[in-house]
Protein backbone atom coordinates (compact mmCIF):
# COMPACT_ATOMS: atom_id res chain seq x y z
CA UNK A 1 0.00 0.00 0.00
CA UNK A 2 1.31 3.58 -1.00
CA UNK A 3 0.15 6.54 -0.07
CA UNK A 4 2.54 9.34 -1.05
CA UNK A 5 5.61 8.59 0.16
CA UNK A 6 4.99 6.02 2.51
CA UNK A 7 4.04 2.64 1.99
CA UNK A 8 3.60 -0.54 3.83
CA UNK A 9 4.13 -4.06 2.56
CA UNK A 10 2.49 -7.24 3.77
CA UNK A 11 3.46 -10.64 2.05
CA UNK A 12 3.91 -14.40 3.08
CA UNK A 13 7.78 -14.20 2.90
CA UNK A 14 7.50 -13.57 -0.90
CA UNK A 15 10.28 -13.72 -2.91
CA UNK A 16 8.73 -11.56 -5.23
CA UNK A 17 7.84 -9.37 -3.04
CA UNK A 18 11.49 -8.48 -1.89
CA UNK A 19 11.97 -8.17 -5.21
CA UNK A 20 9.37 -5.72 -6.04
CA UNK A 21 10.85 -3.55 -2.70
CA UNK A 22 14.42 -3.83 -4.09
CA UNK A 23 13.12 -1.89 -7.63
CA UNK A 24 11.93 1.02 -4.82
CA UNK A 25 14.99 1.04 -3.22
CA UNK A 26 16.76 1.33 -6.13
CA UNK A 27 15.00 4.33 -7.49
CA UNK A 28 14.34 6.09 -4.20
CA UNK A 29 16.18 6.40 -0.95
CA UNK A 30 14.28 4.09 1.47
CA UNK A 31 14.06 3.60 5.36
CA UNK A 32 12.72 0.40 6.09
CA UNK A 33 11.42 -1.36 9.25
CA UNK A 34 10.18 -5.12 9.70
CA UNK A 35 7.91 -4.64 12.21
CA UNK A 36 6.10 -0.95 11.73
CA UNK A 37 4.92 0.72 14.90
CA UNK A 38 3.21 4.12 12.98
CA UNK A 39 2.01 4.28 9.54
CA UNK A 40 0.14 7.41 8.51
CA UNK A 41 -0.88 8.46 11.99
CA UNK A 42 -1.72 5.17 13.06
CA UNK A 43 -0.07 3.28 15.84
CA UNK A 44 0.45 -0.30 14.57
CA UNK A 45 0.74 -3.42 17.11
CA UNK A 46 1.59 -6.64 15.61
CA UNK A 47 0.39 -8.88 18.38
CA UNK A 48 0.69 -12.42 16.62
CA UNK A 49 0.89 -13.37 13.26
CA UNK A 50 -2.69 -13.34 12.58
CA UNK A 51 -3.84 -10.93 14.55
CA UNK A 52 -2.90 -6.88 14.35
CA UNK A 53 -4.38 -3.40 16.07
CA UNK A 54 -4.69 -0.11 14.34
CA UNK A 55 -4.87 2.78 17.06
CA UNK A 56 -4.85 6.26 17.07
CA UNK A 57 -2.27 6.68 20.81
CA UNK A 58 0.14 9.20 20.22
CA UNK A 59 -2.37 11.47 17.95
CA UNK A 60 -5.08 11.52 20.19
CA UNK A 61 -2.76 12.53 22.96
CA UNK A 62 -0.91 15.03 21.15
CA UNK A 63 -4.17 15.90 20.34
CA UNK A 64 -5.35 16.72 23.85
CA UNK A 65 -2.25 18.65 24.56
CA UNK A 66 -2.46 20.94 21.76
CA UNK A 67 -6.78 21.58 21.75
CA UNK A 68 -7.84 20.62 25.51
CA UNK A 69 -8.05 24.08 27.58
CA UNK A 70 -6.54 22.47 30.88
CA UNK A 71 -4.14 19.23 31.32
CA UNK A 72 -6.15 16.03 30.56
CA UNK A 73 -5.25 14.90 34.19
CA UNK A 74 -7.89 17.39 35.56
CA UNK A 75 -10.63 16.45 33.34
CA UNK A 76 -12.56 13.37 35.46
CA UNK A 77 -12.64 9.72 33.37
CA UNK A 78 -15.13 9.60 30.72
CA UNK A 79 -16.82 6.31 29.24
CA UNK A 80 -18.66 7.53 26.55
CA UNK A 81 -17.59 10.09 23.90
CA UNK A 82 -20.76 12.19 24.18
CA UNK A 83 -23.66 12.88 26.24
CA UNK A 84 -27.20 12.61 25.57
CA UNK A 85 -27.66 16.08 25.27
CA UNK A 86 -25.48 16.65 22.48
CA UNK A 87 -28.02 16.50 19.86
CA UNK A 88 -30.49 19.44 21.62
CA UNK A 89 -27.31 21.34 21.86
CA UNK A 90 -27.05 20.91 18.10
CA UNK A 91 -29.96 22.06 17.57
CA UNK A 92 -29.63 25.38 19.97
CA UNK A 93 -26.49 25.80 17.57
CA UNK A 94 -28.48 25.46 14.60
CA UNK A 95 -31.84 27.85 15.81
CA UNK A 96 -29.09 30.33 16.86
CA UNK A 97 -27.02 30.49 13.33
CA UNK A 98 -27.72 33.56 12.62
CA UNK A 99 -26.44 35.74 15.48
CA UNK A 100 -23.04 36.60 15.94
CA UNK A 101 -20.61 34.01 16.83
CA UNK A 102 -17.87 34.64 19.20
CA UNK A 103 -14.89 35.66 17.20
CA UNK A 104 -12.34 33.29 19.13
CA UNK A 105 -14.68 30.41 19.00
CA UNK A 106 -14.65 30.70 14.88
CA UNK A 107 -11.24 30.98 14.56
CA UNK A 108 -10.66 27.79 17.19
CA UNK A 109 -13.55 25.64 16.88
CA UNK A 110 -12.89 24.20 13.31
CA UNK A 111 -9.27 23.87 13.72
CA UNK A 112 -10.36 21.58 16.64
CA UNK A 113 -13.12 19.69 15.03
CA UNK A 114 -11.11 19.69 11.98
CA UNK A 115 -8.31 18.12 13.90
CA UNK A 116 -10.71 15.21 15.57
CA UNK A 117 -12.02 14.13 12.57
CA UNK A 118 -8.50 12.45 11.97
CA UNK A 119 -8.86 10.13 14.33
CA UNK A 120 -11.82 8.49 13.84
CA UNK A 121 -11.20 8.03 9.83
CA UNK A 122 -7.69 6.49 10.97
CA UNK A 123 -9.34 4.09 14.13
CA UNK A 124 -11.55 5.68 16.52
CA UNK A 125 -14.71 4.19 14.90
CA UNK A 126 -15.99 4.96 18.69
CA UNK A 127 -16.20 8.30 18.30
CA UNK A 128 -17.19 9.02 14.86
CA UNK A 129 -20.89 9.76 15.84
CA UNK A 130 -19.46 12.41 18.08
CA UNK A 131 -17.20 13.98 15.67
CA UNK A 132 -19.96 14.05 12.98
CA UNK A 133 -22.60 16.37 14.81
CA UNK A 134 -19.34 18.36 16.16
CA UNK A 135 -18.10 18.93 12.57
CA UNK A 136 -21.83 20.15 11.45
CA UNK A 137 -21.94 23.60 13.18
CA UNK A 138 -18.37 24.20 11.79
CA UNK A 139 -20.02 27.92 10.61
CA UNK A 140 -21.77 28.43 13.67
CA UNK A 141 -20.13 27.33 16.72
CA UNK A 142 -21.80 27.33 20.18
CA UNK A 143 -19.70 27.25 23.74
CA UNK A 144 -22.01 23.79 24.31
CA UNK A 145 -20.69 22.26 21.03
CA UNK A 146 -17.06 22.98 22.22
CA UNK A 147 -17.41 21.85 25.38
CA UNK A 148 -18.84 18.66 23.37
CA UNK A 149 -15.65 18.48 21.45
CA UNK A 150 -13.32 19.13 24.99
CA UNK A 151 -15.30 16.35 25.83
CA UNK A 152 -14.81 13.66 23.03
CA UNK A 153 -11.11 14.45 22.78
CA UNK A 154 -10.46 14.00 26.34
CA UNK A 155 -12.28 10.63 25.59
CA UNK A 156 -10.08 9.49 23.20
CA UNK A 157 -7.32 10.25 25.01
CA UNK A 158 -7.85 8.50 27.99
CA UNK A 159 -8.71 5.85 26.28
CA UNK A 160 -5.59 6.04 23.54
CA UNK A 161 -5.29 2.22 23.49
CA UNK A 162 -8.88 1.55 21.87
CA UNK A 163 -8.26 0.63 18.21
CA UNK A 164 -9.49 -1.57 15.40
CA UNK A 165 -8.40 -5.52 15.87
CA UNK A 166 -7.94 -7.37 13.08
CA UNK A 167 -8.20 -11.18 13.57
CA UNK A 168 -7.96 -13.71 11.89
CA UNK A 169 -8.91 -16.52 14.28
CA UNK A 170 -12.14 -14.66 14.64
CA UNK A 171 -15.70 -16.24 13.67
CA UNK A 172 -16.32 -15.94 9.59
CA UNK A 173 -13.51 -13.43 9.59
CA UNK A 174 -12.60 -14.16 6.09
CA UNK A 175 -16.06 -13.18 4.98
CA UNK A 176 -17.28 -9.66 4.28
CA UNK A 177 -20.41 -8.71 6.02
CA UNK A 178 -22.24 -5.22 6.86
CA UNK A 179 -24.61 -3.42 9.09
CA UNK A 180 -26.38 -0.99 8.35
CA UNK A 181 -29.02 1.42 10.51
CA UNK A 182 -29.92 5.32 10.55
CA UNK A 183 -31.52 7.52 13.01
CA UNK A 184 -35.05 9.34 11.75
CA UNK A 185 -35.09 13.02 12.24
CA UNK A 186 -37.02 16.22 11.46
CA UNK A 187 -34.26 17.80 9.41
CA UNK A 188 -31.66 15.43 7.89
CA UNK A 189 -31.34 11.99 9.49
CA UNK A 190 -27.88 10.26 9.93
CA UNK A 191 -26.67 6.93 7.93
CA UNK A 192 -24.51 4.97 10.00
CA UNK A 193 -22.76 1.79 9.02
CA UNK A 194 -20.16 -0.88 9.09
CA UNK A 195 -17.92 -3.35 7.02
CA UNK A 196 -16.94 -6.07 8.92
CA UNK A 197 -14.06 -8.16 7.79
CA UNK A 198 -11.26 -10.03 9.85
CA UNK A 199 -12.94 -9.63 13.03
CA UNK A 200 -13.64 -6.21 12.71
CA UNK A 201 -14.91 -2.65 10.30
CA UNK A 202 -12.66 -2.41 7.76
CA UNK A 203 -15.22 0.75 6.54
CA UNK A 204 -17.75 2.62 8.34
CA UNK A 205 -19.52 5.63 8.11
CA UNK A 206 -21.44 8.40 10.40
CA UNK A 207 -22.91 10.53 8.10
CA UNK A 208 -25.72 13.57 7.64
CA UNK A 209 -28.18 12.17 4.76
CA UNK A 210 -28.01 14.89 2.32
CA UNK A 211 -31.96 14.70 1.96
CA UNK A 212 -34.98 14.69 4.18
CA UNK A 213 -36.58 11.38 4.44
CA UNK A 214 -40.31 11.50 4.89
CA UNK A 215 -40.55 8.26 7.02
CA UNK A 216 -37.94 5.98 9.04
CA UNK A 217 -38.00 3.57 6.18
CA UNK A 218 -36.73 5.76 3.51
CA UNK A 219 -34.24 7.22 6.15
CA UNK A 220 -33.12 3.20 6.18
CA UNK A 221 -33.23 2.37 2.84
CA UNK A 222 -31.28 5.50 2.00
CA UNK A 223 -28.79 4.13 4.67
CA UNK A 224 -28.52 0.79 3.40
CA UNK A 225 -28.30 1.88 -0.41
CA UNK A 226 -25.35 3.80 0.72
CA UNK A 227 -23.90 1.22 2.31
CA UNK A 228 -24.32 -1.00 -0.90
CA UNK A 229 -22.41 0.82 -2.43
CA UNK A 230 -19.41 -0.01 -0.45
CA UNK A 231 -19.80 -3.55 -0.11
CA UNK A 232 -19.81 -3.74 -3.82
CA UNK A 233 -16.43 -2.25 -3.91
CA UNK A 234 -15.07 -4.19 -1.69
CA UNK A 235 -16.12 -7.07 -2.94
CA UNK A 236 -14.68 -6.38 -5.93
CA UNK A 237 -11.40 -5.76 -4.06
CA UNK A 238 -11.50 -8.98 -2.18
CA UNK A 239 -11.70 -10.71 -5.60
CA UNK A 240 -8.98 -9.41 -6.78
CA UNK A 241 -6.76 -10.33 -3.95
CA UNK A 242 -8.12 -14.02 -4.47
CA UNK A 243 -10.88 -13.76 -1.95
CA UNK A 244 -13.81 -15.99 -2.65
CA UNK A 245 -17.33 -13.58 -3.43
CA UNK A 246 -19.73 -15.92 -4.98
CA UNK A 247 -21.77 -15.78 -2.13
CA UNK A 248 -24.02 -12.49 -1.75
CA UNK A 249 -22.82 -10.27 0.92
CA UNK A 250 -25.16 -10.40 4.05
CA UNK A 251 -26.51 -6.58 4.94
CA UNK A 252 -28.04 -6.75 8.43
CA UNK A 253 -30.41 -3.64 8.67
CA UNK A 254 -33.18 -3.01 11.25
CA UNK A 255 -36.00 -2.20 9.28
CA UNK A 256 -38.63 -4.21 7.62
CA UNK A 257 -39.94 -1.94 5.48
CA UNK A 258 -36.53 -1.51 4.18
CA UNK A 259 -35.95 -5.18 3.78
CA UNK A 260 -38.91 -5.09 1.87
CA UNK A 261 -38.44 -2.21 -0.33
CA UNK A 262 -34.55 -4.27 -1.33
CA UNK A 263 -36.43 -7.22 -2.45
CA UNK A 264 -39.60 -6.43 -4.19
CA UNK A 265 -39.99 -3.97 -7.39
CA UNK A 266 -43.48 -3.18 -6.33
CA UNK A 267 -43.97 0.60 -5.58
CA UNK A 268 -45.53 2.01 -2.40
CA UNK A 269 -46.77 5.32 -0.22
CA UNK A 270 -43.21 4.11 1.83
CA UNK A 271 -41.11 4.41 -1.67
CA UNK A 272 -42.52 6.54 -3.75
CA UNK A 273 -40.76 10.01 -2.32
CA UNK A 274 -37.67 7.92 -2.59
CA UNK A 275 -35.10 8.71 -5.30
CA UNK A 276 -34.23 6.14 -8.04
CA UNK A 277 -30.13 6.33 -6.65
CA UNK A 278 -31.15 5.51 -3.24
CA UNK A 279 -33.19 2.43 -4.64
CA UNK A 280 -29.90 0.82 -6.36
CA UNK A 281 -30.04 -1.67 -3.44
CA UNK A 282 -32.78 -3.38 -5.18
CA UNK A 283 -30.56 -4.35 -8.31
CA UNK A 284 -27.54 -5.69 -6.15
CA UNK A 285 -29.91 -7.96 -4.55
CA UNK A 286 -31.49 -9.14 -7.40
CA UNK A 287 -28.06 -9.26 -9.11
CA UNK A 288 -27.10 -11.44 -6.44
CA UNK A 289 -24.51 -9.44 -4.79
CA UNK A 290 -26.08 -8.58 -1.74
CA UNK A 291 -28.67 -10.08 0.84
CA UNK A 292 -30.55 -8.06 2.89
CA UNK A 293 -31.82 -9.75 6.57
CA UNK A 294 -33.10 -8.41 9.45
CA UNK A 295 -31.36 -7.48 12.49
CA UNK A 296 -33.32 -6.61 16.32
CA UNK A 297 -31.80 -3.01 16.77
CA UNK A 298 -30.66 -3.84 19.72
CA UNK A 299 -28.19 -6.53 18.31
CA UNK A 300 -27.42 -3.46 15.42
CA UNK A 301 -23.52 -2.66 16.13
CA UNK A 302 -24.08 0.22 13.51
CA UNK A 303 -26.57 2.10 15.91
CA UNK A 304 -24.03 4.03 17.79
CA UNK A 305 -22.79 5.76 14.50
CA UNK A 306 -26.05 7.13 14.51
CA UNK A 307 -27.42 8.52 17.91
CA UNK A 308 -25.71 8.65 21.10
CA UNK A 309 -26.59 5.56 23.58
CA UNK A 310 -26.09 4.44 27.19
CA UNK A 311 -23.11 2.81 27.90
CA UNK A 312 -24.51 -0.96 28.00
CA UNK A 313 -24.92 -0.98 24.24
CA UNK A 314 -22.17 1.53 23.70
CA UNK A 315 -19.98 -1.04 24.83
CA UNK A 316 -21.14 -3.76 23.25
CA UNK A 317 -21.37 -2.37 19.88
CA UNK A 318 -17.87 -0.54 19.95
CA UNK A 319 -16.50 -4.23 21.29
CA UNK A 320 -18.24 -6.25 17.97
CA UNK A 321 -17.16 -3.10 15.10
CA UNK A 322 -13.78 -2.46 16.74
CA UNK A 323 -12.66 -6.15 17.43
CA UNK A 324 -13.06 -8.14 20.85
CA UNK A 325 -10.74 -8.66 22.94
CA UNK A 326 -8.26 -5.96 22.48
CA UNK A 327 -10.61 -3.43 23.89
CA UNK A 328 -12.35 -5.30 26.46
Amino acid sequence: TLYVDDAIVTDAHSPLADVEVKYFADAFKLKMADKPEHFLGANIDIESPTRIKLSSRAYVAKMAATYLPKPLAEYRTYSLPSSKDILASYERAVDGKGTDVCPKLAKSYPSKVGAMIYAPACSRLDAAFTVNMCARCLAFPTAEMDAHADRCIAYMAQHADYGLTFDAGMPNASRLVAYSDSSWDVTHSTTGFGLMYGGAAVEYCSKRQVSISVSSTEAEIMAASTCALEILYYRGLLSEMGVDVSEPTILYVDNSGAIELSKHQTSCKRSRHIQRRWLKLRELVAEGHIDVRYIATAENPSDMLTKPLAQEPFDKHRVTLMGRGAND
